[in-house]
Order: C-alpha cells, then structure tokens, then sequence
C-alpha cells in the first residue's frame, strides 16, 4: 500500500497538476528542482507500473491510482493541513480567509468552476511551502481572480507558476524566481515581465506568455541563463525582441507567431546557436530577416507564414540542419539559388506569388513534400526530377502554369487543380505516371491537350493491365476473398467516358449487367472504376472526402459477393471531371464464374452524372485492349504492400470447413442426418396423441396436469412444424 509519506507517492507529483499528461523531461525538470531524484524516480515508477508513458513521451496515470492519491492527501481532514489542494472550495475558502496553510505545497485550481473572487493583496502570505501553483481556466479568457489592491506576496519556493488571465501589469515586487523552473501566464494582463532591477529567473527553463496583449516588451535575456522555450505568440503589443540575446546560447525554442506590431528582429537573435526553432507566423510588420540568419547553425524549423518577409537571404543556404521552411502566404517573395539545404523535407510556399522557380531547385535532395500552389510562375525547373525522395508535389491554383516537365519516378501525390493554363504535359510525365502508383488531380485544367488526357487515361488501363496475382501471403485467410485497392486515382477535365471502359451508361450514378459470354471459371478480377462527378455546393471546394462504388457479384451457383472501393478526392464547384482508380480481387480457394454484377457510385456533397467500369478475368487477359507489346513488358508489377486489403464473404451458406456449427441447416443438408418423412412422422405422431387426449379429457373431467401436457405437445408440434418448412425451403431430400 501507497502512504502518504512514501516517495512513490510524492514522486508522482500533484494529481491532476504538472506531471500527468505532461513531457516526461520537463516532468523531471520540475521534479529535480523539488529536491527528487527524478531520473531514479520515474523509473521506479515506470517498473511499478504506477505511470506510463505514452508514444510522444508524455507521463500517464490510471483514473483510480490518481483517485487513491486524492483519498491519501484528504485522510488529512482539515484542508489548509494537507500539502495538495484540488477541490474549488477548499481553495476559495483559504484564499479568502485569514487561515494559515503552512502544510501545503501544491494547488490546482480550475477556474471555470468558480465565480468571479477578488483576493487581497496577501492572500498568498499563509503558503509558505508552496512550490507548486496552477490556476488554468481552459474554455474561456475571462478573469475570474481579481487583485484590485495589487498582490505583495508569492512563496519563493515557486518551482511551477501556472496562472491563466493573471489580472495584474507586473509579478510582486518582492516575489524572488530564483527557483523557478516553469512560468505560464497565457492571456495575462502583464506589460513587462520586469524592470532592469528585476530578480534573475536563474532556473527558469520554460515561459510561455502567449496571448499577453498588454505586453511591450520583455526583459534583458541575460537574467535568464538556463532559458529553453520562449513562447510569446499573440503577443499583440510586443515591438521588440531583446538584443541580448547574444549572451544567450541555451534556447532551443523561439515562438513569435501574431506579434502583429513586431517589426524588426535584431541581428544578434542569430547567435543563439542551440536555436532549433524560429517561428513569426502573422508577423505582419516583419518585412525581413537578418542577413546572418546563416548563423544560426542548429535551427531545423523556420515558419514564416503569412508575414510581411518579401525575401529570403541568401544565407539561408548555410542552414545545414533545416528540414523544414514554411513561408505561405509571404506575397510577393523572392527566392535566392539553392545551394544548400541538405536536409530540407519539406518546402511550403503557397500563395507567395513567385514568378519564378530557382532553376536549381534539383539540389534539394531530400525534399519529400513541395508546395507551390497558388503562385503565378509558368514553368517548372527540369531539374526538379532530381528530387528523388519527393512524394508529393502541390501545384493548386497556379493559374500561368502551362506545362509539366518530368517529374521524380517516387512521386506519390500530384495535385494540379485549376491550372487554367495548363496545355501540355511532356512524353516523359507521361511515362512516368505509367510507371508509378500515383494520385494525380489535373481537374479543372480547361486547357490541357485532350490527346494527353486521352493518353493518361491510357495509362490506367495499362497499369490496370500489369496487376498480376497477389502472392499467398498477401491473402485474408480469414475471408472468401480478398479485395485489394491502391490509391492510384486520376482525375481530369472531360465530360465523356474512355472508349475502353467495357460497361458504361450515359445517365446516372449506378449500372448492372450480366456476364453470360464470359463463361470461364477465375479466381482473379481486376476492375477500373470511372464516374463524371460534380459538387453540389457553389462557392467552396469540398476537402478530405471520397469517391466509393459498391459492387456486387452474383455467381452461376447463386453466390453473392459484395465488394467496396473508394478513393480519396477534392471536389471543386461548378466543374465536371473524370475520376478514375481501380481495385483488384482474389478469390481464396476455389475459381467461380460471374453470372452477373451491379455497381452504385456515391460521393457526399456531389453528384455522379455518368459512370463506368472495366473487368479483367485472369484468364483473358490476352484480351485487355492492350496491343502493344512494348508497353506491356516495360511496365512495372504493382506491389501489392502499397494496396490497402479489406476481406470479402459471400453471403449464402458457405461455411469454412474448420467450423461447421456456423450454419447447422447447411450442415443437416450436407450430412443428411435428417429428413423431412422423418419430421412428418413424428408430427403425425404427435397430432394423434393430442386428439387422443382431447377425446379422454370430454368422457372425464380433465386434470390440470393433464390439460399442461397437451399444451406443451401442441407447442412442440408448432414447432416442429416450423423446423420442416425451413428444411424444405433449404432443399432438404424427403
């Protein structure tokens, strides 16, 4: 058992309070400057399974282990005598009244369950020990603690300082930090955090002041030695950041993002050499960044969205740790030459309005995501096929775009929606979409070459045509059959089904047909689905919906298999376009011949006008509409790893042999244990024997005993009766 003096308990923390929920470093942070052993701590914990840590490596505690550490603390019955305060009451109750509460050491408060309090200015004079305070109101910005005569006093043994809407300019005058570890003060009408006589913060590792509107500036970093985080985003007054920051070398993370009024950075922020995250999204003000910004050799993220930074230095270039640069919405911003950027993954820059592209955009070797959408250049480098690891490739909205060289073989995701001026793409895209497992979106590109889309589309028979057989280990043992489908999707402009789709209508969301020429027993589909498609809203593109199609098959035996497949898409109002992707299905045991088949297509917020698809049985696939040889051998073999599987059933009685109780009339059938003369014997029988007692029960007075008999024969003949119509309906043998 846990008591309320044993390290196990104390080593938690405060349930409810800084410690669960929260990172496991910063946890020990805060621990280790309570006077723990927090690395020895922890562990013990861990192996006693009394915490956990969660995959992002934030500490967790069971609901019941926190409630038996609440039933702990109040064995103490007197509030102000126990070292945790949780409960809103109690701590009202404290706080405004004359009561010593030397005993206690933490509180959490939850703000949105009181009323609006005014405190005096020594309401915290009576904790002493108070090494922990947190005052979080997490739904609303309103102050709920008011100060009106100020505040003179917070306990110096201050480790963590949490307080949401703090309604004063400046922190106590005679409050020391020199033991703070972790200060929040979000929304807080603070203006400064100090003056230049103000205490050192000589521990202090963490400060986030978000929201702070009254905030103009803060203080001399210097004061802060060991300072890691500096979080001052929607700070909407700040003007300036400090330039000491050049006798600082410990920040990791400087978050500036909606300091609207910010409105220059001085060139010393580039000395801070652990820096490794910088953002100033919203900084509408801040027109440039720091010649030197090259200096800042750990930096690994920069965020510039939607600023007023209308160029890049060319420094940037010595930023050999970067892996991810997001300047959306900086209008206007010119690109220097890459010549760097090694590590760079990810590139964001959406609606900047570039007109040109580096043509060195090749030498960024580990790009895996660009985004370029909604930018005015009309050509893309040649030598962005160099990209090798790029997946994905956004080129939304860039309406001057007028041709598409080739692009990298690993490419995943192309969208190019509404590139109105999009003409021509070059033989080589071509190739290259034939030659990998592609989402591409060319809907909306009025313009582009319909021999080109008719060749895309070609390519998806022809991919469609290199699926061969899924190896066994790729099977759903479990299922009658396997359906595989790849996120290959195409989208393009065009009203009008491909000429080789096998069945099609003209009118409607939905079609059926029958297979009679198609007399060949396959244990291997392959289909391509197609549907013209438009949204039902008028002004707003539809995102992160699907196109799906419910198929069923009906077999010669009377089988019926039903089968799901959809693919991911946008959709963008007033305009048709042609979708198509397609699945594959391998049947499990035995090969079946398809008497007939039905599709429904469907999309949420849009309407399929027309629609279409196309089979392939594995064995005519010499007859597939593919005529040339070539193409056939230079295509890939589709990996089946990269399809989602999803297992199918059929829905008469079929049951697998290792369980034979699923469906016992089946089982009766198949080992023909019973027949129906054997029912209508027994129910001849039965009948009998009722109407003999009838005849008995009208010369003598009937018995009760004997009336309950008759009743439960009567019952057992209805239901026998029952029994006998199932086994002949089922096609029992007499």
């Amino acid at each position: 058992m846990l008591c309320l003096e044993s390290e196990d308990v104390r080593m938690v923390g405060i349930w409810g309070m800084p410690g669960i929920g929260e990172d496991e470093e910063r946890v020990k942070n805060i621990l280790d400057c309570c006077g723990f052993f927090p690395e020895i701590g922890i562990s013990c914990l861990l192996d006693k399974c009394l915490v956990t840590t969660t995959w992002n490596e934030k500490l967790q505690m069971h609901d019941l282990l926190q409630q038996m550490g609440k039933d702990i603390v109040c064995e103490e019955k007197k509030p102000r005598k126990r070292s945790r305060l949780w409960n809103a009451k109690d701590i009202c109750d404290i706080l405004t009244k004359e009561k010593v509460a030397e005993s206690v050491e933490a509180i959490s408060l939850d703000l949105s369950k009181i009323r609006k309090t005014e405190l005096y200015p020594s309401a915290f004079e009576k904790f002493d020990k108070l090494r922990l305070l947190k005052f979080y109101n997490p739904c609303s910005e309103e102050i709920k603690l008011h100060l009106p005569k100020g505040l003179k006093f917070l306990s110096n043994e201050l480790r963590f300082l949490y307080w949401d809407q703090y309604p004063l300019k400046y922190l106590p005058s005679k409050f020391c930090p020199e033991n703070l570890v972790e200060l929040h003060m979000q929304s807080s009408q603070l203006k400064q955090l100090g003056n230049k006589d103000a205490p050192c913060f000589e521990n202090l590792k963490f400060m986030d002041l978000s929201n702070s509107k009254q905030l103009i500036r803060i203080p001399d970093l210097s004061k802060f030695p060991k300072l890691e985080v500096i979080i001052l985003r929607g700070c909407t007054s700040l003007v300036e950041v400090s330039s000491s920051t050049k006798y600082h070398g410990k920040i990791i993370d400087l978050d500036l993002g909606k300091c609207s009024k910010l409105a220059s950075l001085p060139n010393s922020i580039c000395n801070l050499k652990s820096l490794k995250e910088l953002d100033f999204t919203d900084c509408v003000n801040l027109h440039g960044l720091p010649e030197n910004l090259g200096d800042l050799e750990s930096l690994v993220v920069l965020r510039a969205t939607r600023s007023g930074i209308k160029k890049l230095p060319s420094s940037i270039n010595q930023l050999k740790k970067l892996n991810n640069l997001d300047c959306e919405g900086c209008e206007g911003l010119i690109l220097p030459p890459f010549t760097g950027l090694a590590r760079l993954w990810r590139l964001s820059l959406k609606g900047c309005g570039i007109l040109e592209i580096p043509s060195n955009l090749g030498s960024l070797g580990s790009l895996v995501y660009l985004h370029l959408s909604g930018n005015n250049f009309r050509s893309i480098p040649t030598s962005i096929k160099q990209c090798s690891m790029l997946t994905s490739l956004d080129l939304r909205d860039c309406k001057r775009l007028q041709f598409l060289p080739e692009l990298p073989s690993g490419l995943v995701r192309l969208f190019a929606e509404n590139c109105t001026s999009l003409e021509s793409v070059s033989s080589s895209f071509i190739q290259g979409y034939m030659n990998s497992c592609l989402r591409m979106d060319l809907s909306k590109c009025i313009k582009l070459d319909q021999s080109a889309c008719s060749q895309l589309m070609e390519c998806l028979l022809l991919k469609l045509q290199s699926i061969g057989q899924p190896e066994e280990q790729c099977l759903d043992k479990e299922a009658d059959a396997t359906n595989f489908c790849w996120s290959d999707l195409l989208c393009i402009p065009g009203s009008e089904m491909p000429e080789w789709m096998m069945y099609k209508n003209d009118n409607g969301s939905s079609l059926s047909f029958s297979l009679t020429t198609h007399s060949h027993a396959s244990d291997f589909i392959k289909i391509a689905f197609c549907a013209l498609v438009e949204a039902n809203c008028s002004n707003f593109i539809l995102d992160g919906i699907s196109i799906s199609c419910e198929g069923r098959f009906v077999t010669e035996s009377g089988d019926s298999l039903e089968m799901y497949s959809n693919c991911p898409l946008n959709l963008i109002p007033k305009i048709h376009y042609i979708s198509l992707w397609y699945c594959a299905i391998r049947f499990n045991s035995k090969k079946i011949r398809i008497r007939e088949a039905s599709f429904q297509f469907f999309i949420p917020g849009g309407e399929v006008h027309k629609c279409g698809v196309h089979l392939m049985f594995d064995h005519n696939l010499e007859h597939d509409n593919v005529d040339d040889d070539s193409k056939r051998m230079s295509l890939p073999v589709l990996d089946y790893r990269q399809a989602m599987k999803q297992g199918l059933f059929f829905t008469q009685f079929l049951v697998a042999e290792d369980d034979p109780e699923q469906y016992p009339l089946q089982r009766l059938k198949e080992r023909h244990e019973f027949k129906v003369v054997d029912l209508n014997f027994s129910l001849s029988f039965l009948f009998t024997l009722v109407i003999c007692l009838a005849a008995t029960s009208d010369q003598t007075k009937a018995q009760p005993t004997q009336m309950i008999f008759t009743l439960m024969l009567i019952y057992v003949c209805m239901w026998l009766l029952s029994f006998n119509s199932s086994l002949s309906l089922h096609g029992m043998p007499n």
